[in-house]
């Protein structure tokens, strides 16, 4: 609990009707999919959603260009699949192009903002970009400086959202990281108290499990009593959204493709809907 805090503007932006939510973690940790199908979610319940791709990597904001890309050629393929489905009974695909372009083809329901970590101001931001509901913030995968703190401007984003995120795969290895991340949120907090600094942002972690090492009701139980062991040795800093991200799911990973798990009708995608759906509601009932 003697970690030194970086020194850094503590003061919070005004609180807001926009809801900041953050993803921090390393690389492959599973945040940028995280932010891509719950903007997708967000979408579908007719929220506005802003994407803030702070991570150099850029994978947010690819994903956004090329799926607005594919929006126009799909348009011109509707007419042709339209008029293709009275006859060779294809009105499934008829329903899930419309479904997907009505979803991303609205420039005020879901936007992209990329900038570096340096330069990025949330005040700015929410200041030029008022009408969202949500602000989903993907950070750079180097949370930390060469003297192994987290980087001070990563902390004042931090102490500007609503919500901070730690995605953690349930692997040995990955569990390692929590101990690390649950020491600093105690650190910062207390810290801000010695202030006498409010600090109104909920920290959570979001356990990923690989779906195919978790199959069946003894996967299940195993999902649980991970949950509920973390959630013991955690509670007081980082504690666990309480459905879990089954992570790449049983739909297989299409971000390269600018699909979410939103974009099919397959029966792999409506389970996969179903598991981050509880997710979702988690998260959406955190904030609230």
């Amino acid at each position: 609990m003697n970690a030194q805090i970086p020194s850094f503007n503590l003061n919070q932006t005004e609180t807001a009707q926009t809801k900041v939510i953050t993803l921090a973690q390393h690389k492959s940790s599973g945040k940028t999919t995280f932010i891509l199908n719950f903007a997708s979610k967000l979408i579908a319940q007719g929220k506005k959603v802003l994407i803030v791709d702070l991570d150099p990597i850029r994978a947010a904001e690819d994903f956004y260009k090329l799926n607005a890309s594919n929006v126009k050629a799909r348009i011109e393929n509707l007419t042709k699949l339209v008029s293709e489905s009275l006859t060779d009974n294809r009105l499934g695909d008829v329903k899930r192009y419309t479904n997907s372009i009505s979803a991303w083809n609205k420039k005020s329901t879901l936007n992209i903002y990329g900038s570096s970590l340096s330069a990025f101001s949330l005040k700015t931001v929410k200041s030029t970009h008022p009408d969202f509901d949500y602000i989903l913030i993907d950070i750079p995968a180097n949370l930390y400086t060469s003297s192994d703190e987290i980087k001070p401007e990563i902390s004042q984003l931090f102490i500007d959202s609503d919500l901070v995120i730690f995605p953690v795969k349930t692997e040995p290895q990955e569990l390692k990281t929590a101990p690390k991340l649950g020491n600093y949120v105690a650190n910062l907090t207390q810290f801000c108290q010695s202030k006498d600094i409010p600090v109104n942002t909920k920290f959570r972690s979001l356990l990923c499990f690989e779906s195919s090492k978790y199959r069946g009701d003894k996967g299940l139980a195993k999902i649980s009593d991970t949950i509920v062991g973390f959630a013991k040795t955690f509670h007081s800093t980082i504690p666990p959204i309480l459905a879990p991200m089954i992570f790449r799911s049983l739909y297989p990973n299409k971000i390269s493709e600018a699909r979410s798990i939103y974009s099919s009708d397959s029966v792999e995608a409506k389970t996969a809907q179903l598991e981050f759906d509880a997710v979702a509601q988690q998260i959406i009932n955190t904030l609230n």
